[in-house]
């Protein structure tokens, strides 16, 4: 094969290879980008709890990921237990009057007093649309769950990616900095500049 027809073919299966790099990496970019935020935000944290404690990188940045991890799960399982028993309280709801019988007194005065029979209002229009507003909630909470790997793979690529970008975060800054063509004080003054 001639030098130039190889280099041709060298290029094209580069860019197929980049390609399909991209597409691949497409999916866990969300997850990495935001790893990379949370990793920014709790990088003091991180440089207190090595500094002051004299505590392994590594072990610092496993506590910090710990709790950045409690951080989100306790509120999110928090949320989804509330969800759950409110979109079962609503299906469950047979009938509000029947249930509140001390108030029968005040609800036969509002009748009255707006000319209106609150009673037939709520069975007739308002106890369906919240029996509906409970079925979807509960369908909303039913597709969560069925995503529920996709959600699992994510948040470990993010605390990978929070764990990685604490210990070796300078590093790749650095890294990132010896690729660019500039010189090291005129990408930091452009840097400063952003900053």
């Amino acid at each position: 094969m001639p030098v130039k027809e190889s280099k041709y073919f060298l290029g094209g299966l580069l860019l197929i290879f980049l390609g399909l790099l991209a597409v691949l990496l497409s999916r866990f970019m969300a997850p990495i980008v935001l790893g990379t935020i949370l990793a920014g935000i709790s990088l003091h944290f991180y440089e207190k709890l090595t500094n002051k404690t004299k505590l392994n990188r590594n072990i610092a940045a496993l506590i910090t990921v710990i709790l950045i991890s409690l951080i989100i799960i306790v509120p999110f399982i928090g949320l989804l237990t509330l969800l759950g028993n409110e979109a079962v309280n609503l299906l469950s709801t047979e009938n509000f009057f029947s249930i509140s019988q001390p108030f029968d007194n005040f609800w036969t005065r509002i009748s009255d007093t707006l000319e209106i029979d609150v009673k037939l209002l709520f069975e007739k229009q308002l106890e369906p649309a919240l029996k509906n507003l409970g079925l979807t909630v509960s369908q909303q909470i039913g597709s969560l769950l069925s995503n529920f790997v996709k959600l699992a793979l994510n948040f470990f690529v993010m605390m990978v990616t929070i764990f990685y970008m604490l210990r070796d975060g300078r590093r790749f800054a650095t890294f990132l900095i010896d690729l660019s063509p500039l010189k090291t004080k005129d990408e930091l003054n452009l840097y400063k500049t952003f900053k």
